[in-house]
């Protein structure tokens, strides 16, 4: 999910990395992505609005870490915005999503830290999109937004039957299901409520997916 990513967009992941180390926790938040992308190459009015983000030291972001981030190391905000890319890669038809795609993940969710931060330099969702893909994304495309941390007993899959199922569970499970997911070299484990079956909900995707 990360190592698929446009080249300049996991520069700003890398960038983001070496942000978040001053922080105890060291995880990647959505404001290090953030303030990473205000040194890519954006459309005009966009990189305008960045630019004016009070925190953002410029020699600073032109450091960058030496490994891109693994997505144990993003915040559970930051993995959701990742997702939302992707989501938004798929419906614009792109292989490797670009800075511009990876900004409007971080925006779509209203109450996120970095939509939060984009209203306050006048930066919203709709209008990055006018900018960065000339048309307004709908919402309702985007799949349910929630940052509640689920509280349902992960699944286990190995990386092959992660990268099958999730770009489909969000049409599986309710509209308001939360879904989170951690990865190591080999494994995922995703989780939602406790009251959706969501080992269900990959069984039936699964089973689409096998050969006649």
């Amino acid at each position: 999910m990360i190592v698929e990513l446009a080249p300049e967009t996991k520069d700003a992941l890398r960038r983001a990395k070496a942000r978040s180390v001053r922080r105890p926790e060291h995880l990647v938040g959505g404001e290090d992505i953030l303030a990473a992308l205000s040194i890519c190459t954006l459309p005009r009015r966009v990189a305008a609005a960045l630019a004016t983000l009070g925190t953002t030291d410029r020699t600073e972001l032109n450091l960058r870490s030496e490994s891109l981030p693994a997505l144990r190391e993003l915040t559970h905000e930051a993995r959701h915005s990742l997702a939302t890319t992707w989501r938004i890669a798929t419906i614009l038809h792109v292989d490797a999503p670009l800075p511009g795609h990876l900004l409007l993940g971080l925006l779509a969710e209203p109450q996120s830290v970095a939509a939060q931060l984009g209203r306050t330099i006048g930066l919203s969702f709709e209008d990055a999109c006018e900018e960065i893909v000339g048309w307004r994304i709908p919402q309702a495309l985007l799949g349910p937004h929630a940052f509640e941390v689920p509280d349902g007993e992960p699944v286990e899959l190995s990386l092959d039957a992660f990268r099958r199922v999730f770009g489909r569970l969000k049409a599986e499970l309710p509209d308001d299901a939360p879904l989170a997911f951690n990865l190591d070299d080999t494994h995922a484990w995703v989780r939602t409520r406790h009251d959706v079956d969501l080992a269900g909900a990959i069984r039936r995707i699964e089973t689409r997916s096998e050969p006649n």
